[in-house]
This record gives C-alpha cells, structure tokens and sequence, in this order.
C-alpha cells in the first residue's frame, strides 16, 4: 500500500515522522559520538567565505560544520528538525541553535549554556551602583540595560528617541522595584532615567559627558552605539565633527566618553567599562597609518575592521592610563535587534528572515552581564570578551605596532571637541 501523501508540502508526513523524525531522537546521543568531522567541501567552502561572514546551516545535526565557520572569522545560525540534536549543537556553544520543522518554523531550544548563566547571575545586587548605557533605547543595549535594572543597579539610559527612551526607564523601574521587594531593599525611582544624544555628533558627546561628570557616581559606562548599513563613506557634518558615520558611532564616540568619564570610573571600588562592537572576530586595520579616518579607500570589510581594531587600541590603552578600571571590547554574537533598518529592502528582508535563529538581545545582556560583575574582570585591567560573556583576549597581531600611533592618533582626533 502507497503511503498517504501530506496534504501539506510544508508538513512532514506522518510516515517519516514516525520512521525518521523519532528515530534520529532516539539516537541523538549515540549518533553525536559518530559524526564529529565536517565534509571537506563544507569545510573548503566556509573558509573561502569573507570574515564575518553570516551562516545558516540548516540540518545541522550535532553541529559538526559550526565550528570552523567561528575558525573562520563568521557568525553561524542553525536549525535541525531534530530537537535533541540541535540541543547538543546549542551546548557545545557552536551556535544559536534551534530545533524546526518545515511548517513550524524555527522554535527556540532551550540553551544550557544560558541556564547557566542566569543561574551565577541570580543572586548578583548591584544596588547602589550606577550605569550609563549608550544606545540603550534598543537593541542590545536595552537588553544589558533591562539586566543591570534586575540586578539594582540605577540606570542612565542614553539613546536618541525620548519617547522609546522613556518607556524604557518606566520598565527600568518597574523590574527594578520587582526585584527590591524581592531582595527586601527600596528601589528609587530617581536612579534611573533618559538623556537623549545624537552619538554622530562628537560636541554633542562631549556635552553629555561633562554633565555626567558633574554629577558624579559613575560604576559601569556601557556604549553599545551602532548603525549597518551599505553606504560608502559618509562624514558627518562639520559642527559634528566630519568624520565617517560607522566610525563616529563605532569609535570616535565610545572613544570620546571613555576617556573623558574614565576618572569617574576610576573612583568607583569596581569601575568597570564595555564596549560591544566586535571583540574578538574582526582583523587588523592594516592601513591605520596612511588612511586612519577611511576617507581615502573606504570599504565595508575596512570600516568594520577599522572600528573593531581601534577598540582594541582603545581598551588596552585606557586601562593603562586609569589603573583599577576594567575596559572591556566585546562581541554579542548574533542577536535578533533592529540591526540594519538602513539597508536595501532585499538585503533587510533576508537579514529578518536568519533574525529569527538569533538570540533575544535579553539573551544577549544576560551573557554579557558577566563581564559587568564577575570576579573575573575585576581589579582593572583590558579584557576581549565573546558572546558568552567569557574573555578570550584575542588581539590582533598587529596591535602591539599600532597602538601608539592610533591612540595618538585619537587624542588628536578628541582633543577638537
């Protein structure tokens, strides 16, 4: 007898569900133990792939292909219809990793990895310390901001919309107060609130700087500021400083108010500072000598490789300059945000559709999260950090040549504004 065909072509037929599906369940562990190896075309094409490069591997498996897209510089996405397969892939930190079938689409599984780090985190109250988060009124920023407001700590949120960045401190206190009463302390409702700021523009920086140092009480500086876009090089206006959007946003600026609120940091018994933009995946700037602004050979694959390579300069230098201050470039991982709201419709569409398999930017701030109060990044010092929050203090090998001359560089560049 011929089976009964699905009615669905998006429906998995019963038959192989019962004969296939099950059965690959049932043999999850077993068969992990088998496959361990990539197939050497997989393996040739993911390194012929440009750094940073996003991968989707759908029927991954146990995830055996994820590995050398990370070797190679990429972000890697995956899918397995098979549950406790993509579960192994999850656990082995290969990927963001979700369990789907055809017509359901891709269901989140439930990540050890990240059990783990909710549960150190649990017990972490940060009352009364104080954090500024640049960007915070989306994105990952608002998912680190929402996690230090659990956590009791009092929250500046600085981003450019009023009315998303007053929301957000009306949630601030709400999860903040939630947490109060379960810690039996007061929440007040003072420590936390919305300073709007346009990061293009390096005056306007500086501004919001001097404020904060005039208030004074500064723990944490989180700067999570960012644009994607595929445009060429785009200075901003001169009063803002004439320098290239990505790098204004990606650099100059998180440069600006590191350095000019690092003395705050440095009073604080833990001042510590992040920067999440690409610690750790991104390659040297080779060109930082005769071109440091990007204004002679732009490129996408050089403005993001500038970006990152400076902040790298950046941390290292500053925590040279301010003893006992933490500084730390990190990278998120793939995170489900608003990410490239700029580009060609074609080019957003597809980026929506592989941001379904990303990780909430929740997720994201509770990874992150550890580089803000675990022991480990304490007592000052430059740390690169990866998307589980962990150091793996990956420096370019040209960073000990350039240093110098891109920090001096910067100075220069800072000292205009």
């Amino acid at each position: 007898v011929a089976p009964e065909e699905s009615e669905n072509v998006l429906k998995t037929p019963a038959i192989e569900a019962e004969n296939v599906h099950k059965v690959y369940d049932a043999i999850a562990s077993h068969w992990n133990h088998t496959r361990y190896k990539a197939w050497p075309r997989v393996e040739a094409f993911v390194r012929s792939l440009p750094r940073h490069s996003l991968v989707a591997d759908l029927g991954c498996g146990n995830g055996k292909n994820l590995p050398h897209v990370k070797e190679a510089g990429g972000f890697a996405v995956a899918s397995d219809i098979s549950a406790p397969l993509a579960q192994i892939a999850a656990e082995d930190g290969a990927c963001s990793s979700a369990g789907a079938g055809a017509a359901d689409g891709p269901r989140k599984g439930s990540s050890s990895r990240l059990a783990q780090a909710q549960a150190a985190s649990q017990d972490v109250w940060l009352s009364p310390r104080r954090a500024v988060v640049v960007g915070a009124t989306s994105g990952i920023g608002q998912g680190l901001a929402l996690r230090l407001a659990e956590a009791g700590c009092g929250v500046m949120v600085v981003g450019r919309s009023p009315d998303r960045g007053q929301a957000l401190v009306e949630e601030l206190r709400r999860r903040a107060a939630e947490k109060a009463a379960e810690q039996g302390a007061e929440c007040e409702e003072k420590a936390y609130s919305f300073r709007q700021l346009d990061a293009f523009s390096l005056p306007d920086c500086r501004q919001l700087a001097n404020e904060i140092q005039k208030e004074g009480g500064l723990d944490y500086l989180v700067l999570t500021q960012g644009m994607a876009t595929m445009q060429g090089y785009t200075p901003t206006p001169v009063e803002k400083g004439g320098l290239d959007e990505k790098l204004t946003l990606h650099y100059y600026s998180r440069a600006l108010l590191m350095t000019a609120l690092a003395p705050l940091l440095q009073c604080s018994s833990d001042g510590r500072c992040l920067s999440v933009l690409s610690g750790g995946v991104h390659s040297a700037y080779a060109n930082y000598a005769e071109d440091p602004e990007l204004a002679k050979g732009y490129s996408l694959t050089k403005a993001a490789n500038c970006a990152g390579f400076y902040n790298d300069i950046a941390v290292e230098k500053l925590s040279e300059e301010y003893q006992g201050v933490s500084f730390i470039h990190a990278c998120p991982g793939f995170v489900a945000t608003s990410w490239g709201t700029e580009m060609p419709w074609l080019v957003k569409r597809l980026v929506r559709a592989l941001q379904r398999f990303g990780r909430s930017k929740e997720d994201a701030g509770e990874y992150l999260f550890r580089s803000l109060y675990h022991e480990e990044f304490s007592e000052g010092g430059c740390y690169i950090v990866n998307e589980f929050g962990e150091k793996t203090q990956k420096f370019t090998a040209l960073q000990a040549e350039a240093k110098d001359a891109v920090w001096a560089r910067t100075k220069e560049v800072l000292s205009r504004f």
